[in-house]
């Protein structure tokens, strides 16, 4: 039993540890907003836009090891059925994978129960499959029959807390991530008798307010579409000087403005929402046309584009030649698994581009292991140990230096600063900045009037920024 109980913890200990590395690398920042409980009975409910990351990225962001459920095909996959298990995971079997026909997971409502009675944690995802969409799919009742049964069997008092996940680009190597944990729900045994009375009644309406909490801590687009959140992220930038950099957590307020305001265009008819969002999709719509992104049209004086292209210099003379290394050890085998991850795709109709990012994640986690594996032992039968480890531990460093200047190795970054004045020539940027300046004034008056909170604290923090 001592022997078994320290092998779980060593495996335990492996799964947190390559956790954590697979957020470090695959995400440039995850923000987390709000505080999560630390203890006791809890239940993190998520909206589920990236798969199998969202899952690794709850864990991360609460700090503590997290029971979980997913679909029992998963755990059939080599490897990654291993890693699911020693990482917490219990399968559960769906519908829509065993031909539609009612599935028996009272074994798996038991299990869960027993780790939530003894004060441990689960991540559950009640829209129950991955998605592209813009907005929170209709939520499964399972994790209400969790909560209550807990709670039931248990006698212990337990809470639910609304998890919102909002990637910048869920699709692309590091971007950010917002984690936001929302007020819980908490359920205990005085709410037991109103569950006995009418069970359908009690689980509809934790369902309708975890949905409403939901909506609350996730940036989801007011009529569904993905090309409306890239629209309103475009107005968190217009918003933001060009000389002052946001933090993640202003970004995020600025977004739920951005959000606010096209939602009074929709649903009152706001002639300044209205005019705002108009003029918003005509400015993108003349960027679109020239080829140019916002940032393009911003104003550089001599020194300052001197300063940035010594900037870039330096780091193409001192830092890019460090990270070549780490291209060539690892570039093969990523160039492998990109086809391979194209390949399953292609078998996969209508697979929301998430499970790419996962396959690529998961797949990373099988090659690279084996590819620093071999290098070590090659190493080891040719210069001895010691060598081996100097030189698998450079490759490893220089492989994560080139994951953090990947905008520096690309030759489409390099085009896009080589031509970017050729094109500012060849059309009438002039226009293009008049229009941005105007709705840039009338989009702060309209985050004055519609969401005035957070005009004040990135105002605040701006007058900060300048007088330093």
């Amino acid at each position: 039993r001592l022997r078994t109980r320290k092998g779980m913890a060593l495996t335990e200990a492996a799964v947190d540890f390559l956790i954590y590395l697979v957020v470090y690398v695959f995400y440039n920042k995850v923000v987390v907003i709000g505080k999560p409980p630390l203890e006791g009975p809890t239940i993190f409910a998520g909206n589920h836009p990236n798969g199998l990351l969202d899952a690794i990225v709850v864990r991360r962001a609460c700090g503590r090891r997290l029971a979980s459920v997913a679909k029992d095909t998963l755990f059939k996959v080599p490897v990654l059925g291993s890693l699911m298990r020693a990482g917490g995971a219990v399968p559960v079997k769906r519908r829509q994978d065993h031909g539609e026909s009612q599935q028996n997971n009272d074994d798996v409502f038991v299990e869960l129960h027993k780790v939530l009675g003894a004060g441990g944690a689960m991540c559950i995802f009640p829209e129950g499959i991955t998605h592209d969409q813009a907005d929170i799919t209709p939520l499964k009742f399972g994790i209400a029959k969790i909560a209550y049964g807990t709670v039931e069997a248990t006698k212990t008092t337990l809470r639910v807390v609304p998890t919102g996940l909002s990637y910048v680009a869920k699709d692309k190597f590091r971007s950010d991530v917002v984690v936001e944990f929302g007020e819980p729900i908490i359920l205990d045994e005085a709410g037991l008798e109103a569950y006995h009375l009418d069970k359908a009644k009690a689980y509809s309406d934790l369902m309708m307010e975890l949905d409403a909490k939901l909506h609350m801590v996730c940036l989801t687009s007011p009529d569904g579409k993905w090309e409306t959140l890239m629209l309103l992220h475009l107005a968190r930038e217009l918003y933001t000087p060009s000389d002052y950099r946001t933090t993640i957590e202003e970004d995020y307020k600025l977004m739920r403005a951005a959000i606010t305001i096209y939602s009074q265009s929709l649903k009152d008819g706001n002639p300044v929402a209205a005019e705002c969002v108009k003029e918003l999709r005509d400015y993108k719509r003349a960027l679109d046309l020239v080829a140019l992104t916002h940032k393009d049209l911003n104003d550089h004086t001599a020194g300052q584009n001197v300063i940035q292209m010594l900037h870039s210099a330096l780091i193409s003379l001192v830092l890019v030649p460090l990270a070549l290394p780490g291209v060539v050890v690892h570039g093969p085998v990523l160039m492998v698994l990109r086809q391979l991850v194209n390949h399953a795709l292609k078998k996969e109709k209508d697979a929301p581009i998430s499970v790419g990012a996962t396959y690529k994640v998961l797949g990373s986690m099988v090659f690279l292991p084996a590819l620093y594996g071999g290098l070590f032992g090659y190493m080891c039968s040719t210069v001895g140990p010691v060598p081996a480890s100097v030189v698998t531990a450079g490759c490893i460093g220089s492989g994560l230096l080139a994951t953090r200047l990947k905008p520096f190795l690309s030759l489409h970054g390099w085009a896009r600063v080589l031509f970017r004045p050729l094109r500012l020539l060849l059309f009438d940027a002039k226009a293009l900045r008049d229009q941005r300046d105007c709705l840039k004034v009338k989009l702060r008056s309209a985050v004055e009037e519609f969401a005035p909170e957070v005009t004040g604290s990135v105002l605040k923090r701006r007058a900060t920024f300048a007088a330093k």
